[in-house]
């Protein structure tokens, strides 16, 4: 994996092959079983290798990281006035209280997940939790699935 891997120079394979070779070497003892001993070097190869590989990792400061775009999700209401919004506020009275004030807001009032966060004072992970909660309830209701057609 090493000589086919990437952009490693001999000097580094030297290195790789004497660590294994001195932990081998070092623990040789622990094998109990001989006939182990190959599949014992091997992982201590791999292990080695997986050490180099990790240690390989640049550290980039995080003043030079670029920024993320973070785009606010736009709010949302069910858009369909009369018979398909009273099923769908039928199917929300159904639900518990704590996710049911979350659909009323987020499907019913178009409000984003930050603002239901507000209005409730619970923290924008919970709303986004409670949220996906309630909407696999709704995905799982037979009766609810079809009322909606």
């Amino acid at each position: 994996k090493f000589a086919h891997g990437g952009p490693w120079s001999a000097v580094d394979l030297d290195m790789l092959i004497d660590t294994a070779f001195h932990k081998t070497e070092v623990r040789e003892s622990q094998v109990r079983e001989p006939s182990a001993y190959a599949s014992w070097v091997s992982v201590i190869c791999k292990n080695t290798f997986r050490n180099y590989l990790r240690s390989r990792h640049r550290h980039v400061p995080i003043d030079r990281l670029p920024s993320p775009a973070f785009v606010a999700e736009s709010p949302i209401a069910y858009p369909e006035s009369g018979p398909m919004q009273r099923v769908l506020a039928r199917a929300i009275d159904q639900l518990p209280p704590h996710l049911r004030s979350c659909m009323r807001l987020r499907f019913l009032g178009g409000l984003s997940y930050a603002e239901i966060a507000e209005c409730t004072g619970r923290s924008l992970p919970t709303i986004r939790a409670f949220v996906y909660k309630a909407v696999q309830r709704l995905r799982e209701d037979e009766e609810f699935l079809k009322n909606m057609g």
